[in-house]
């Protein structure tokens, strides 16, 4: 990344999605079925935070120095009472445990909008 930064290219990382405790689709159907909130299996960001601290800790140290800017989805996918969203709307955000679903793919779009507008105007990178 540095041999990238150092030939004048914007180097760009996100931090990881999340793994799920369990598979979200399924888990959504069975609180669904039980009339509980879709939500109700989802964890705190803090526990998230928790589980991904060490590889976090090392991308932050090998980033150290450099011009690597870190997207980081979290804040994108956490609701107001601090949850890691299985669901957002009715629908779910993973097809699996670990892997975003279409919809929330689309959740993440704040998070690249500036820097792909900034590419179309040929800018630097919020």
């Amino acid at each position: 990344m540095r041999e990238l930064s150092a030939k004048g290219l914007e180097v760009v990382v996100m931090r990881a999605v999340a793994h799920q405790p369990l598979d979200v689709p399924g888990t959504i159907a069975q609180a669904r079925a039980r009339g509980l909130d879709e939500n109700t299996f989802s964890l705190p960001l803090t526990e998230h935070e928790k589980t991904d601290a060490a590889v976090n800790r090392l991308l932050d140290e090998a980033l150290a120095g450099t011009e690597v800017k870190v997207l980081d989805p979290r804040p994108l996918l956490t609701d107001s009472q601090g949850r890691y969203e299985m669901a957002r709307g009715g629908r779910a955000l993973y097809t699996d445990r670990s892997h975003l679903s279409p919809y929330g793919s689309r959740q993440l779009r704040a998070l690249f909008e500036p820097l792909f507008t900034s590419i179309k105007e040929g800018k630097d990178a919020p």
